[in-house]
């Protein structure tokens, strides 16, 4: 028998491998997944996510660069863009990084549309900012039930406060149901008037148009909520501490 195979007959190739090799293989990859989670979980965040995404991958810098100057630049990544618990934040982290990964290597990457890409849920701002305990300025303390009670939601007004040189965008509409969501973040000066318009006219979460006593009287440039609320009434939404 020569000890040079003829390259022109067919091989005897094995066309399955062993099944002893299917469970070497799997406990390989079980070991490297539950290693990496416990180095996820023992590490920062910040350290393992959201300097990752800012330094690493070219279309997210502009992001984490408005992360970074935002009054959120101490929150992770992921403590909003997940559901907040270590096992979720870590599938997030492999999930993003699967997906982007190659884009960028590749260079077929486009610039992420922050307004658009994801709407951060109201369960993911409580879980923070409780609310009895969301401070508008020092010594005050605004009690929002009177607008949760109209369905109004954490972003309609506090959006953009993580992103705030993310592109304009118009109002959107998610399974149905529009829901303004505005270039500018809550300011006083222009978060109320948005929707407590001159003649009356409210503007719920939904979208739709409520009539009712938001008047602002006759003024041209308001510029303080007492304008519209005497301290009588002031303190019926902002409970002074």
């Amino acid at each position: 028998m020569s000890p040079h195979p003829n390259l022109n007959e067919p091989q005897n190739i094995p066309k399955k491998r062993s099944l002893g090799f299917i469970i070497i293989l799997l406990a390989i990859l079980a070991t490297i997944a539950i290693a990496g989670f416990q180095i996820f979980v023992k590490l920062p965040v910040s350290t393992t996510a959201s300097r990752f995404c800012g330094t690493a991958c070219h279309s997210m810098n502009p992001s984490y660069q408005s992360w970074r100057r935002s009054d959120h630049a101490k929150t992770p990544c992921l403590d909003c863009h997940s559901d907040g618990s270590k096992t979720n934040r870590f599938i997030k982290f492999i999930e993003l990084g699967t997906k982007h990964i190659p884009q960028e290597v590749l260079e077929k990457y486009e610039p992420i549309k922050v307004a658009q890409n994801e709407i951060i849920s109201e369960k993911t701002c409580v879980r923070c900012h409780k609310p009895k305990k969301r401070s508008e300025s020092k010594g005050r303390i605004m009690d929002h039930k009177t607008h949760a009670d109209i369905d109004l939601n954490c972003k309609t007004c506090h959006n953009r406060v993580s992103h705030e040189d993310a592109p304009r965008y118009t109002p959107l509409s998610k399974e149905g149901r529009p829901e303004p969501y505005f270039a500018d973040y809550m300011t006083m000066r222009k978060g109320c008037w948005r929707c407590h318009k001159k003649g009356g006219i409210f503007i719920a979460a939904n979208g739709k148009e409520i009539p009712g006593p938001y008047t602002i009287g006759k003024a041209v440039a308001l510029t303080d909520c007492g304008i519209c609320h005497a301290p009588a009434t002031f303190s019926h939404c902002h409970v002074v501490s």
